[in-house]
């Protein structure tokens, strides 16, 4: 029996689904057992969103201005 390998959302493709779940959830067309089940699926994309912008945080390089009015860049300090 062949295994389905499970795709990986992007960042937008995850906010994307999260909206549609919202919907879904406020049109109030959607069971109980349904909406349990949405809003597991939504808890689980948003996880993965604030993962993913941790980690581009890390990646982000800021612009720091010196004293003397020049300009370098420096990576983004982790906290």
């Amino acid at each position: 029996m062949p295994t389905e390998e499970k795709k990986e959302l992007t960042f937008e493709q995850s906010l994307a689904r999260i909206e549609k779940i919202v919907e879904e959830m406020e049109s109030g067309k959607v069971d109980l057992d349904a909406m349990i089940a949405r809003y597991e699926e939504g808890q689980r994309l948003v996880a993965g969103c604030q993962k993913r912008l941790a980690e581009m945080e890390r990646r982000v390089e800021q612009l720091v201005k010196k004293a003397d009015g020049s300009i370098e860049t420096e990576q983004f300090a982790e906290t």
